[in-house]
């Protein structure tokens, strides 16, 4: 029983890590997460790629084993497994978050992060929709800043089964921040 309670507050402590402190007169305007759907779109990704390395183990194994019968489906049963885990584990951290001042993601398993945009280095928001997105009812919203020299957008936020309402949010205060600074310079 101790030794369960000892388990969680490590956990807990591990998970604290990753918050955020808002600033001073910042106010959290949207909160989300993926909705459970991006799940299948991540297994149906990973199917190809599972697929090409059971064939690799297959190739290999049977060069030296001379015997294909089991190992095959097996590996790419596990894989396919391992992969799947992973993505809920994956899913489950990240969160998104759009406040009076920035724009904030957190998530990764392996490696954790949380990334920070002010609103006044945005430059470009979006809403875009894959087909596989499409199918299943999903949109991601990505932010761009003038600074990134990535072809992706700095942040997105992934698997979206309504991308309208941050899309607004965003905007409105970002059109809000424009008239303020046409106030100051005015």
């Amino acid at each position: 029983m101790l030794q369960n309670h000892v388990n969680f507050i490590k956990l807990k402590l591990i998970f604290d890590i990753m918050r955020f402190t808002l600033q001073k007169n910042e106010k959290i305007l949207y909160q989300g997460r993926p909705s459970g759907k991006l799940l299948v779109l991540w297994f149906f990704d990973s199917i190809i790629p599972a697929l090409f390395i059971t064939l690799f183990i297959g190739i290999a194994f049977f060069v030296v084993h001379q015997n294909l019968t089991i190992i095959v489906p097996v590996s790419f049963v596990i894989l396919l497994l391992i992969i799947f885990l992973y993505n809920i584990a994956l899913i489950k951290t990240y969160e998104y978050y759009i406040t009076t001042q920035r724009v904030i993601f957190k998530g990764g398993v392996i490696s954790r992060k949380i990334k920070s945009i002010p609103l006044y280095k945005i430059t470009d928001v979006a809403v875009s929709q894959g087909l596989g997105e499409r199918m299943v009812g999903l949109a991601s919203l990505n932010i761009q800043t003038a600074g990134s020299t990535l072809p992706r957008p700095e942040i997105q936020f992934v698997g979206l089964a309504d991308a309208d309402t941050p899309y607004s949010i965003l905007l409105n205060q970002l059109a809000t921040l424009q008239s303020s600074k046409n106030l100051l310079s005015g």
